[in-house]
């Protein structure tokens, strides 16, 4: 092989092999199963800046046997959205409440409803992100400051009893999502 031919051969492979690395760094696409509910969750690809909203949203598909299902959800619904700052301090945990239930849904089998983020976040008054929180939550858009989120999405589904008080039926976690939030 010749000089020339031996350097287009490394310039292609370091080409590809950038390419794979990049490609594989961060999914904007993460489903998962336990066989009767597919969740799924994707935001927009692309850079991600402060000052614009995030859009950002799940699926929950019913793919059981039945023709349709009756479920409940927690108090935040059938899918909870959490958010954490991986270079940072900020948390927003939309945790399931057992003790309020959302209404009941019917879920044709093989359709999918879509889920947006529910803004819930608890905090005390001397939490240095005290006032962070309180805007974050009284924004009516989803806007993430800069730095790298982990955004987890989870179904926890009541398909037998009503949520009140019991575990539920079905909880499926989707992969995190990595998201870098750019000023």
């Amino acid at each position: 092989m010749n000089s020339i031919n031996a350097r287009s051969v490394v310039v292609v492979l370091a080409i590809a092999l950038a390419a794979a690395a990049c490609s594989s760094a961060q999914s904007t696409t993460q489903t998962a199963t336990d066989g009767t509910f597919e969740v799924g969750v994707s935001v927009a690809p692309g850079t991600h800046h402060a000052a614009d909203a995030l859009d950002i949203v799940a699926t929950l598909t019913y793919q059981g046997p039945q023709p349709s299902i009756t479920v409940d959800g927690g108090d935040q619904g059938l899918v909870w959205f959490s958010f954490k700052q991986l270079d940072g301090s900020l948390a927003m945990d939309g945790g399931v409440s057992r003790l309020i239930c959302s209404p009941s849904t019917t879920m044709a089998r093989g359709s999918s409803a879509s889920f947006r983020p529910a803004k819930s976040v608890g905090y005390g008054a001397d939490d240095p992100n005290a006032a962070f929180y309180s805007r974050w939550a009284s924004d009516a858009e989803l806007h993430l400051p800069a730095g790298r989120w982990q955004i987890v999405v989870t179904a926890q589904i009541w398909d037998r009893e009503s949520c009140m008080g019991a575990k539920p039926d079905h909880v499926i976690t989707v992969s995190p999502l990595l998201v870098d939030v750019v000023p």
